[in-house]
């Protein structure tokens, strides 16, 4: 990983989320309320950049339901990414979302 991506794993990582609900979500739905949640929570200090890379449509089908309270942001996106059956990786601009 290059040093910027590793500065925005680390800024990432600093983020609080106080809680975080989701019932039968999609994957884009999840990630699209972490996003929103993580602006928020670091007053815009950082705006993640999730990229989902899915050619074979496996996460598609994917059906998050979680009720989270006081963990970081990795920890939440961890959550999320076990039950879609997914991995991230974080570049330097991105957060790339893959199968597993």
């Amino acid at each position: 990983a290059s040093i910027s991506a590793k500065g925005s794993k680390a800024k990432f990582d600093t983020v609080m989320v106080p809680e975080f609900k989701l019932d039968e979500a999609t994957l884009k739905e999840a990630l699209d309320a972490l996003q929103i949640l993580i602006e928020k929570e670091s007053k815009e200090a950082v705006t993640p950049n999730f990229v989902i890379q899915d050619p074979g449509n496996k996460l598609s089908s994917a059906s998050i339901s979680l009720v989270l309270k006081n963990l970081p942001a990795r920890g939440v996106l961890q959550y999320v990414l076990e039950q879609a059956g997914a991995k991230a990786r974080f570049d330097e601009y991105a957060i790339v979302i893959t199968p597993n």
